[in-house]
């Protein structure tokens, strides 16, 4: 799978996150930028880690920052699958990162189990190939009893469909 790949599927399952969400009063002034990074699952420490969307520079650093904490914190407990089962927000702990197979997915940016609804839905798009680790990411939101992933479910086989026309132009050698 290309980065790129990746990243188009995060911004077209925030795009209809914001669809689905944009009017709640936790979710207005969320639609700039976020964080996301992909990490070992084993050590937390990022493989990669980017900016999705733009961001003032103090915010940047701070997304930045929760977005790796969010990993690191979950790789420290094997034993979770999602970064909701460790949080503490009198430290600014938070939800976000869910850990599929050896890789833990973390996003910052968006309202309380905003990010991890959204990590849920990308890792079932990325992983739509293989049922049983499709299996084990519906499980995720049900710790948290996650209030918007369900919604955001309904709009998984149009992301499928999206995220295969992307890899089927470099199948064909074509990008966008």
């Amino acid at each position: 799978m290309y980065v790129e790949d990746m990243i188009e599927v995060i911004k077209r399952t925030l795009a209809e996150a914001f669809k689905l969400f944009g009017r709640r009063k936790d979710w207005k002034g969320r639609r700039g930028g976020k964080y996301f990074c992909v990490a070992s699952g084993e050590h937390g420490i990022p493989h990669f880690l980017t900016i999705i969307g733009e961001l003032p520079a103090l915010e940047a650093m701070k997304y930045a920052n929760l977005c790796q904490e969010n990993a690191t914190r979950l790789a420290v407990h094997p034993e979770h699958i999602s970064s909701w089962q460790s949080r503490n927000s009198d430290v600014d702990q938070h939800d976000g990162a869910i850990r599929v197979g050896d890789h833990i997915y973390s996003l910052s940016g968006l309202p309380k189990l905003g990010n991890e609804a959204v990590m849920v839905i990308v890792c079932m798009v990325l992983y739509s190939f293989d049922p049983a680790k499709t299996k084990a990411i519906r499980e995720i939101p049900k710790i948290s009893k996650n209030p918007y992933w369900k919604r955001l479910e309904g709009k998984i086989d149009n992301l499928v469909q999206f995220h295969r026309e992307i890899a089927s132009r470099h199948i064909a050698g074509t990008r966008r």
